[in-house]
């Protein structure tokens, strides 16, 4: 009759394969390079034309809590410093999907005003939009 094997610990215990560590980005890789310096020149795009808004006679903008071009670019230089942290915050927490968002949000929100700046401009032509031929991004 055959004997059994005698197994000893060190042989009943194999080592366990651990799923492969995704590296970490940098928080200024590419992409937030390049987010963020397309949301510098629509903030600059924006507070350059809001600016010339404010500076003509009789010359308003909506939806700002300040009416004057030094209020408008603290207001601005807020906005993004605000943005900024709050993408590193989410970064550092390990949020890297959403911390694409608050640069996204602004981005947004400065092709908006200044698209919005350029067509209510005393400058420029107006463009008016009746619900017949579009709607205004503007409101």
């Amino acid at each position: 009759m055959p004997r059994p094997k005698i197994t000893t610990d060190a042989e009943m215990i194999q080592p366990v394969e651990s799923a492969p560590v995704k590296p970490e980005h940098r928080f200024w890789d590419k992409i937030n390079k390049t987010e963020f310096s397309i949301g510098g020149v629509l903030a600059a795009w924006d507070m350059s034309i809001t600016c010339r808004n404010l500076g003509t006679p009789g010359g308003k903008e909506s939806n700002l809590p300040v009416h004057t071009c030094a209020g408008t670019v603290a207001f601005t230089l807020g906005e993004q410093a605000a943005a900024w942290g709050f993408a590193y915050l989410l970064h550092k927490t390990g949020h890297h999907k959403l911390e694409r968002l608050p640069e996204a949000y602004l981005i947004g929100s400065n092709l908006d005003g200044a698209i919005c700046s350029t067509v209510h401009s005393d400058v420029t032509p107006k463009i008016t939009y009746t619900e017949e031929n579009g709607m205004s991004l503007c409101k």
